[in-house]
């Protein structure tokens, strides 16, 4: 299904986060489509640093929770220039908890660089 050209247009325009406007419009119109189907979005916490957490969202039928419609990942940012990340997730649990490591198909979903898959240096030519 191929989004219209007013969907599209709606999406240049909003005052939307960059994230939202990259989530895959071919989906989006088709939620949009629908708009009184039951559905719900669950949502994970994949990783954190500094400054953002990692999130993914999934969108799931309410007459097929078993098959996702649609995915978003999203960079999101809690609360005050001071409060870090890490320091939510100590006040959330009590302890200090290493972020989870991103695998390299993963960080390309946020655009990010991908890990070295080699713990060997890199010979100088």
């Amino acid at each position: 299904m191929k989004p219209s050209a007013r969907l599209l247009k709606i999406l240049a325009t909003a005052s939307l986060p960059r994230d939202v406007v990259a989530f895959h419009a071919t989906t989006l119109a088709r939620i949009i489509r629908r708009p009184f189907k039951g559905f719900e979005i669950g949502t994970q916490v994949l990783s954190w640093n500094d400054e953002h957490f990692y999130v993914r969202h999934t969108f799931r039928s309410m007459a097929d929770p078993t098959r996702p419609i649609a995915t978003a990942y999203l960079t999101v940012r809690f609360g005050s220039d001071s409060e870090t990340p890490a320091a939510m997730v100590r006040a959330a649990t009590g302890d200090d908890v290493i972020p989870p490591l991103l695998d390299n198909a993963t960080r390309a979903k946020f655009g990010m660089r991908a890990l070295p898959t080699s713990l060997s240096p890199v010979a100088a030519h």
